[in-house]
């Protein structure tokens, strides 16, 4: 058994090196009909060794594969796991701890209150926010608007993990016409349907226009979550967060920042300003895959008030 383990992990390692060494190209080679020919074979009724398992794999898998990783890869915004990164997601599936308690995997449990510190200090977000991890920007921004639907309707007086959704008082969801598409997925998952969204005109570069936003929220009342974007997919532009934080403010609305792309600039000193007022908000959702070069999946929403981060998010097991 040892013996076979070692096999199929030294087969993986060498394949593993040799796909980065050669710079895979930025589009597949195989088509579609011949990945399917490939890997759409009859289910195996007997076992292999996992060595040979390995090598079928890969000689599958890798003329169906894209070359994110290659410094001549510019499509998308995409990340290219770090060598380093890589090699600590092998230790990761190697030691296969479940993560999702202290009991469970002691190590992962203090490993993430760890990376919350580093991640809040990089990102010079609120020291007292809580921290989640995340597969990536669509999950973060679920989470950020389950905290803060969440806690818009307790202020206005409605126990949503008590009563649910149905018969709570509406909320108004506000956010620039140039949202990203994960946004809207994160609410529709939440039950925001399309016409309950309150879109707000941008301008040539995706920005959400500030005044807009201003007029629209004068013209509502009762619970409201305003959501901006640090980093417009296309363009890279930011929204006036510190305009539209004051609004919010003023306004007593949730604000969630989708920052996938855009909020590691705080990171950097001669970029930061383009996220000036990011730290205001009361939630935020960025990615570990793109800038930061963590291999897929991963992602992270940082919600100021860890009360309602809890509140949405917690669950009790026996």
């Amino acid at each position: 058994m040892i013996e076979d383990t070692r096999r199929a992990w030294a087969v993986a390692y060498q394949r593993a090196v040799t796909y980065r060494e050669q710079s895979p190209p930025p589009r597949p080679p195989a088509s579609l009909a011949q990945l399917r020919d490939s890997l759409d074979v009859e289910l195996p009724r007997q076992g292999r060794a996992g060595d040979e398992v390995i090598a079928a794999l890969a000689d599958a898998v890798e003329p169906g594969l894209i070359g994110i990783s290659s410094p001549q890869f510019y499509g998308w915004v995409m990340g290219a796991s770090h060598p380093v990164a890589v090699a600590a997601d092998w230790l990761t599936a190697a030691w296969g701890q479940n993560a999702g308690i202290y009991h469970t995997s002691p190590a992962a449990a203090v490993v993430e209150e760890v990376v919350s510190r580093w991640l809040l200090d990089l990102l010079k977000l609120p020291e007292q926010s809580s921290v989640g991890f995340v597969t990536g920007a669509t999950m973060a921004n679920f989470v950020g608007l389950a905290a803060g639907r969440s806690e818009v309707l307790h202020r206005a007086g409605w126990d949503l993990e008590e009563e649910g959704f149905n018969g709570a008082p509406a909320v108004h969801v506000l956010l620039g016409e140039e949202a990203h598409s994960t946004v809207f997925c994160a609410l529709r998952y939440l039950g925001f349907g399309r016409r309950r969204l309150v879109r707000i005109p941008t301008d040539d570069q995706g920005r959400m226009c500030a005044q807009a936003l201003a007029d629209a929220v004068g013209r509502i009342s009762g619970p409201a979550i305003v959501i901006a974007q640090a980093g417009h997919i296309n363009s890279g532009a930011c929204d006036p967060l510190a305009e539209i934080s004051e609004i919010a403010r003023d306004a007593g609305a949730w604000l969630h920042i989708d920052g996938a792309f855009g909020l590691w600039a705080r990171a950097v000193p001669a970029l930061a300003r383009l996220c000036e007022g990011a730290d205001q908000a009361d939630s935020w959702a960025v990615d570990g895959h793109k800038w930061l070069q963590a291999p897929y999946d991963t992602g992270f929403v940082i919600v100021r008030d860890p009360v309602a981060h809890q509140r949405a998010m917690a669950t009790t097991a026996s």
